[in-house]
């Protein structure tokens, strides 16, 4: 039985850790396509770096500047959640036509 109960949370918080950085990588992939599109000019390139390194930095940008960041954001996200989405169906499906073939 804590073989079992072991072997749950090993793959639980493989799981997890699995998920966090490909959300991650998705995000920061995301926003490394979408940020050079929103924002032009002389310190672009400083300040996508910035951005990237601290999203509180944000925070100082001017409104403009501030809300095409918050949309590239916004459109990262929804990334990470179609392909989190997209993940989370391909493991049901897979678990799926694993129980029904071995029982």
């Amino acid at each position: 039985m804590a073989q079992a109960t072991g072997g749950s949370y090993l793959f639980r918080a493989t799981g997890s850790v699995l998920g966090i950085s490909l959300s991650s990588t998705i995000l920061q992939n995301a926003l490394k396509h979408q940020l050079p599109l929103v924002l032009t000019g002389p310190d672009a390139r400083e300040t996508i770096k910035s951005i990237l390194v601290d999203i509180r930095v944000i925070k100082t940008l001017e409104p403009v500047a501030r809300d095409a960041v918050i949309g590239a954001y916004e459109r990262a996200m929804r990334n990470v959640f179609v392909a989190t989405a997209l993940m989370g169906f391909g493991a049901v499906s897979r678990e799926d036509r694993f129980l029904k073939h071995k029982y």
